[in-house]
C-alpha cells in the first residue's frame, strides 16, 4: 500500500475520530473514565498480558521466517487489529485483513495470510 494511501486512510480516520468525539462530547467521556475510577487501571494491566500473549503466540507461529517482525511491532499490530475487530460489527471483517496487510511487506503475502489464519484458529480454538 503506498504512502499516500495511508496517509489518506488515516486523515479519514482521524476527521471520523473527531466526529465520534464531537458527537459523545468529551465531558461525558470524561465523566464516564472518572465513574470507572481505580478499576481503569486493572482492566488496562489485564488486556495488556492478553495482547503481549497474543503477539507471542503469534511470533511462535512465525517462528521459521526470515524476516519475523519484532515483538514490539507485531504487538502493535495484534493491538490495532483487535481494536480493528472491535469496532466493526461483524467478527474478523477489518482485523485481520489488517494484520495480513502490515505483516505481508516483510513475510509475503501467502506467509503472511497463512499465520495470521492459524493464528487466528488457534486463539478461537
Amino acid at each position: 500500500m503506498s504512502r499516500w494511501i495511508q496517509v489518506g486512510l488515516f486523515g479519514l480516520g482521524a476527521v471520523l475520530f473527531g466526529h465520534l468525539l464531537a458527537e459523545i462530547g468529551i465531558g461525558r467521556l470524561w465523566s464516564d473514565a472518572v465513574a470507572t475510577g481505580w478499576t481503569m487501571v486493572p482492566i488496562i494491566i489485564l488486556y495488556g498480558v492478553v495482547h503481549a500473549c497474543d503477539a507471542a503466540a503469534l511470533r511462535l507461529i512465525l517462528w521459521g521466517e526470515a524476516a519475523r517482525p519484532s515483538f514490539g511491532r507485531t504487538f502493535a499490530t495484534v493491538v490495532s487489529g483487535a481494536a480493528l475487530n472491535f469496532i466493526t460489527p461483524m467478527v474478523n471483517v477489518a482485523g485481520e485483513p489488517y494484520k495480513i496487510a502490515v505483516l505481508a511487506p516483510e513475510l509475503g503475502t501467502r506467509r503472511a495470510a497463512g499465520g495470521v489464519i492459524i493464528h487466528t484458529m488457534l486463539r478461537t480454538l
